[in-house]
């Protein structure tokens, strides 16, 4: 059996499933707003799921096998931005889908430079998944006038055709190990099915709060989020670059911690939204908290400012809006300043940690904010970095002094 027929053969229901979903009956069905919000929202997501791809993609060796099968998502991009720009005064509801589409998301990203060839089973399921588009196509077509937001359908129908033949006969050309056959079938039915419970999320109706909540963090009770998929994603993607910048938060929060960052960050988005008093409430708030668990408000300045250059990436219409972040962020670092004025001296001195990288720089901000109110920061931490077992004398004692030296400096005005 070809790998072409063996790759339709293990996705055949699901590719069924999936173009029997009832979000296309919505998308083509007869009430205006419902269908339009829900079309909104499979394009979003389709953006999403597109840029990860592309990303992924990019991840592996530039002389990996897989790179003939890549095919360039750039025009497909490029009218998605288009049609969304069309829809943008309708707002789109994750409804249950924020969790399909991180999960997705994360299976994309799962393979790294060694396993690029699954990421032809991958590029096999996006191909497959929007072979609805031609024919969701001709029904909008039939059901009304075809007006804006068809760009992305058009080009599907154009050019998805011609795509998909070429994909089929790479397939067929190729003859991979038995152990790269699997794989690459594995990595289909796994993207597949992810494609197949986004589109009938998308397809549900839930409360989008408690579903955004649910879908990043369950132990995060109900507070609110932005519901915004867009928004979503930019604030998962700037927990993990906070994550990738401080290897201290996996060190001592591990997998529970990266859950509440993604919750965390998708409730800050919304502090670029809120009063002035009631953001500075929140972010006193937010900060005690964090502060209590071990995190020094630099933390939280450095995630502010990895938040406001995600989400202007992701919604740059919105970028004046999220500009309060930034200030947040610069208040913050005022705030330490003028706390403990020789923080930028000190912090250039503070030793590095082979594996917590700049943890010591930490603790000089936790006397910052011992400074400012939250009492034993710095001791808590440097408790902990003493007692995970983590650093050798040697860096204990030239961190010690680091902190004793930053308690002893002048306090601000001096």
């Amino acid at each position: 059996m070809s790998l072409r027929a063996e790759l339709l053969r293990a996705t055949a229901v699901l590719h069924k499933r999936h173009e029997e979903s009832p979000l296309f009956a919505i998308i083509t069905g007869e009430e205006e707003a419902p269908s339009r919000l829900r079309y909104a929202a499979w394009l979003r997501a389709l953006k999403v799921v597109l840029e990860e791809s592309t990303r992924a993609r990019g991840r592996a060796r530039p002389n990996a096998p897989a790179a003939p099968w890549i095919e360039d998502d750039a025009r497909s991009l490029a009218r998605l931005r288009e049609d969304l720009a069309a829809l943008d005064d309708i707002p789109a509801p994750p409804s249950r889908a924020i969790g399909p589409m991180l999960e997705l998301v994360e299976t994309l990203r799962q393979w790294g430079p060694d396993e690029p060839l699954r990421h032809v089973g991958a590029q096999f399921a996006i191909e497959s998944s929007l072979r609805v588009g031609p024919p969701l196509l001709e029904r909008l077509r039939a059901r009304r006038e075809d007006g804006a937001a068809r760009s992305f359908l058009s080009l599907l129908a154009r050019d998805g055709p011609a795509r998909w033949r070429s994909l089929e006969a790479r397939l067929d050309d190729f003859t991979p190990s038995a152990l790269t056959r699997a794989q690459i079938v594995d990595a289909a039915v796994r993207v597949y099915t992810r494609a197949l419970e986004l589109a009938d999320a998308l397809g549900e109706h839930d409360d989008v709060t408690r579903a955004v909540i649910r879908a990043l963090n369950r132990e995060a009770g109900d507070h609110a989020t932005t519901s915004d998929p867009r928004e979503v994603m930019a604030a998962v993607d700037a927990g993990l670059r906070s994550w990738a910048a401080h290897p201290y938060y996996e060190a001592r929060y591990g997998p529970r911690g990266r859950r509440f960052t993604r919750s965390d960050s998708a409730w800050l988005v919304l502090l670029a939204d809120a009063s002035e008093r009631a953001r500075q409430r929140q972010l006193t708030w937010l900060m005690g908290l964090l502060v209590s668990r071990g995190m020094p408000s630099a933390l939280l300045e450095a995630h502010l400012r990895d938040l406001h250059e995600e989400l202007r990436a992701a919604v740059p219409e919105r970028a004046s809006r999220y500009a309060e972040l930034t200030r947040l962020a610069d208040q913050l670092r005022a705030q330490r300043l003028a706390a403990l004025p020789s923080f930028d001296a000190l912090a250039a001195r503070a030793p590095p940690h082979e594996t917590l990288g700049e943890v010591g720089v930490l603790l000089v901000a936790a006397v910052a904010d011992e400074r400012h109110g939250y009492a034993r920061a710095a001791s808590r931490l440097e408790a902990w970095l003493r007692d995970s077992g983590r650093c050798s004398p040697e860096w204990l004692a030239a961190a010690r002094a680091l902190v004793e030296e930053a308690r002893a400096s002048p306090k601000g005005g001096a």
